[in-house]
């Protein structure tokens, strides 16, 4: 029978794309396992028992982690403080802007920000599966890391274009009052852009070979999912008026993609290479305090069981030679200052890749810059974190619109206008007081408008801004006098 090379190549085509997508969820398991500080170095029984290891019982694992500080330093100065309209005159995307910051501190999202930006610095992705909260009549945001090969989010993208084109968040059930119950089935929800579909693995939970367009592979059987009683609508239609043929609302997954994928995912072998320079350090320490000694020329000592017998040596004793060619000497230790820059090297090699600045992965008060120099070192770290405000902004903003559309559906009598918010960031600039009130002097000697100075010198966000300007507003008018205040009127009126 002839080979039909159609199908096969569509079989190999499958089989790269499992083999691809198994090797991506064992990356992400490496990055999750080296931000943990779980590193493949192992100690010797000596380090163990000096480091205090061995007493506990503990794995053979050492790690300076470098990892965690650098995704912490990128997640500390990524920060939301709200969402303003395109255009400052648009007062329907004043009105959406108010409203995003109430769906924001509904979803707690001034703490929940941080585990999102830190699972999209670690995995290059993070997700916000935007859906309604029945119970609270509000949008229900739910923070998600990118699947692991057990469970997760996966976006499916177009390789031509790179659009997603759907969705899928899988997990294992588990319930621990009813153990057994569910027989650790896989739950699946695949997410298109004008419906929900709720897939739950067949009881046995074993994969198959399975056809798909006449295309064999293995694969877990699955069935519909319609909720614990069997009642639920399947699918579920994410459309404006929950029916078949209206407007998609959108696929309910917002990525955040970290620019330039995982933060560490450059620097695993310098941090291997840290690790290493680390324990060599310690062995030569722990060499330098218990010198190896040795003798020549000396016969060995037999105890009544024939066994040799160790010289003893201590503070204060007299050691006796008979033999005028025997000798007693050391080991010299190697050069202790060399093997410390040895791991500052790594350090600085970590700094280098990751663009962090490298006061920043030492101890505090050690070398901290200051002025012209700590500006210099904070660029790169500065540059990629306003280039992820960018991307980031865009994906809340995405999240924004799609709450929006959810709230018309759900609550057509409160009804909002779709438009398109901005999202405001904190600045991610280390600021030296003294120093921007200088720099805010100078700028309004040469006539720099004061919004711009409050914002650029001083790092007010648009709020604060407005709020200055009417509180300043407030105190002059207090302090005008009578005429000066008539006078004003009759300014305006003209």
């Amino acid at each position: 029978m002839p080979i039909d090379y159609t199908v096969e190549a569509r079989i190999a085509y499958l089989s790269w794309l499992a083999n691809e997508d198994s090797a991506e969820e064992a990356w992400v398991r490496v990055l999750r396992d080296y931000a943990d500080g779980e590193h493949p170095t192992y100690l010797t029984d000596r380090q163990e028992e000096f480091i205090g290891l061995k007493a506990k019982d503990a794995s053979h694992l050492y790690a300076h982690n470098l990892c965690n500080l650098v995704i912490a330093n990128v997640v500390e100065r990524m920060h939301v403080n709200g969402f303003q309209p395109v255009d400052s005159n648009d007062a329907a995307g004043q009105a959406l802007a108010e409203i995003a910051v109430a769906w924001w501190d509904a979803n707690r999202m001034d703490a929940n920000q941080d585990d999102l930006h830190e699972y999209a610095c670690r995995d290059a992705e993070g997700y916000i599966i935007v859906e309604w909260d029945d119970a609270d009549m509000l949008p229900r945001w739910t923070i998600n890391q990118k699947f692991d090969g057990t469970q997760g989010v996966k976006l499916y993208r177009d390789p031509s274009t790179n659009e997603v084109l759907f969705a899928a968040k899988r997990w294992q059930e588990y319930d621990p009052f009813s153990i057994g119950a569910t027989g650790g089935r896989t739950r699946c929800t695949v997410y298109f852009d004008n419906r929900v579909e709720r897939w739950i693995s067949t009881k046995d939970g074993k994969p198959r070979r399975v056809q798909v367009r006449g295309v064999e592979f293995v694969d877990t059987i699955w069935e519909e999912y319609r909720g614990p009683n069997g009642t639920d609508p399947w699918p579920i239609w994410w459309t404006e008026d929950g029916t078949p043929n209206s407007e998609p609302l959108g696929i309910a997954v917002i990525g955040f993609e970290n620019p330039g994928g995982s933060e560490i995912s450059q620097m695993i072998s310098l941090q291997d290479a840290l690790n290493k320079a680390d324990l060599d350090l310690l062995a030569a320490e722990d060499m330098a305090g218990f010198r190896i000694l040795w003798a020549a020329g000396l016969n060995a000592v037999i105890d009544t069981d024939g066994n040799e017998k160790d010289m003893t040596i201590a503070s204060g004793k007299l050691v006796r030679f008979q033999d005028p060619n025997s000798r007693l000497d050391a080991i010299e230790p190697v050069d202790m200052p060399k093997m410390i820059a040895g791991s500052h090297y790594w350090i600085e090699s970590i700094a280098g890749v990751t663009r962090t600045p490298q006061y920043l992965l030492r101890a505090m008060g050690a070398d901290q810059p200051s002025g012209e120099s700590l500006k210099e070192q904070e660029v790169g770290l500065e540059a990629k974190c306003k280039r992820k405000q960018r991307v980031w902004g865009n994906s809340y903003e995405d999240v924004m619109l799609l709450s929006a559309k959810l709230h018309n559906r759900y609550r057509p009598g409160e009804s909002v206008e779709l438009a398109r918010l901005q999202t405001q960031w904190a600045s991610v600039e280390v600021r030296n007081e003294s120093e921007d009130l200088d720099s805010a002097e100078k700028a309004q000697n040469v006539g720099v408008a004061q919004e711009i100075i409050w914002e650029r010198f001083l790092g007010m966000d648009a709020e604060q801004v407005q709020r200055n300007k009417e509180l300043r507003a407030e105190e002059q008018a207090a302090t005008q006098s009578p005429v000066e205040r008539f006078l004003g009127g009759l300014e305006n009126r003209a």
